[in-house]
């Protein structure tokens, strides 16, 4: 197999990133990364590499307005503090739908009910609440609002789903939550 460089002398080290935007989206990352959530803010995947090592992967969907990848790894890297910086092995920032397609996200924690949307019958006039009960649910660890209203709750590795599952039947016991591997069908 051959090794493909890139030329370093050819390339540009220089950021097109607005400086006030940048400003903005390292604010709002940092914000989040010190546990201040703030809505629409991203979501920040940790990932033990087995080590005392780390990557980290942001989904957000402010990463629109940051179209190179470089740019959105800067952001990562200057919004941890040097000691926890120097530990990451890979940063990785995506919006949600390029997080999904490069199924990045795999494991969907969902609530039986969603599956099974016939149970939802049973509630008749009771449907609306319990649906906005699991969107409100997941929105609470970590959920990804859909355009369509629906929320997704997805994350990259199955124990950080199964953490979850495991605090939503704590909390939420009657909506039957379970870990599935998937595509998201069953989203609400």
């Amino acid at each position: 197999m051959p090794v493909i460089r890139v030329d370093s002398t050819t390339t540009t080290t220089t950021t097109a990133l607005d400086p006030t935007l940048r400003e903005s989206l390292l604010t709002k990352l940092k914000k989040e990364i010190a546990g201040e959530t703030i809505f629409g803010g991203p979501v920040v995947f940790e990932i033990s590499a087995g080590t005392e090592c780390f990557d980290v992967i942001v989904v957000w969907e402010q990463w629109v307005s940051v179209s190179r990848s470089e740019d959105r790894t800067a952001l990562i890297l200057d919004a941890y503090a040097e000691d926890k910086r120097q530990r990451i092995a890979q940063a990785l920032g995506v919006t949600y739908d390029e997080a999904v397609l490069e199924q990045l996200l795999p494991y969907v924690v969902v609530s039986q009910f969603e599956h099974e949307k016939m149970r939802l019958l049973a509630f008749r006039d009771k449907a609306d609440d319990v649906l906005r009960r699991i969107r409100t649910a997941k929105r609470e660890q970590g959920g990804f609002d859909l355009p369509n209203g629906n929320v997704e709750l997805r994350f990259p590795t199955r124990e950080m789903a199964e953490q979850v599952q495991i605090a939503l039947l704590q909390k939420h016991r009657e909506l039957n939550w379970w870990v599935t591997p998937g595509r998201g069908e069953f989203s609400t």
